[in-house]
C-alpha cells in the first residue's frame, strides 16, 4: 500500500527521532490510526520498526567505525544505553561489543 510505503520511507529517514505523533502528523492521519495500520500490516508495533532500523544502523556503525558504543547508542536515536543493549540483544542474541571484536578480527585477518 502507499501509505505502508511512505511510512517506511519516514521510518528510513528519520529512525533517529521520529516519533508516532510526528509521522501521523506529516501524513496526515490520526496517530491511534497510524498505530494500528502498522500493526496490522506488518505484526509489529511502531516501535518495534523504529528499533529494527536504528538497531540495524548500529551494528553497521559497530562493524565500521571506531565510535563507542555509547556513542553510537546516541547516534541511532537510543536516549538509554541500558535500552539499546537489550534491543541489540534482542536482534543480534548477542552484545554489541560482540560485533566490534568480530569485525576487529576480520580487520586484522586482511
Amino acid at each position: 500500500s502507499i501509505l505502508l510505503s511512505q511510512i517506511t520511507e519516514e521510518i528510513n529517514k528519520n529512525f533517529k527521532s521520529l516519533t508516532l505523533a510526528a509521522i501521523a502528523q506529516k501524513l496526515n492521519y490520526n496517530k491511534n490510526y497510524i498505530s494500528n495500520f502498522i500493526k496490522n500490516q506488518t505484526g509489529k508495533t511502531f516501535t518495534e520498526l523504529i528499533n529494527i532500523r536504528r538497531v540495524a544502523e548500529a551494528n553497521k556503525l559497530i562493524k565500521h567505525t571506531s565510535y563507542s558504543i555509547a556513542q553510537i547508542s546516541e547516534l541511532v536515536g537510543f536516549s538509554s544505553k541500558t535500552y539499546f543493549y537489550s534491543e541489540y540483544k534482542k536482534h543480534f542474541d548477542h552484545l554489541p561489543s560482540y560485533d566490534r571484536q568480530y569485525s576487529a578480527a576480520e580487520f586484522l585477518k586482511v
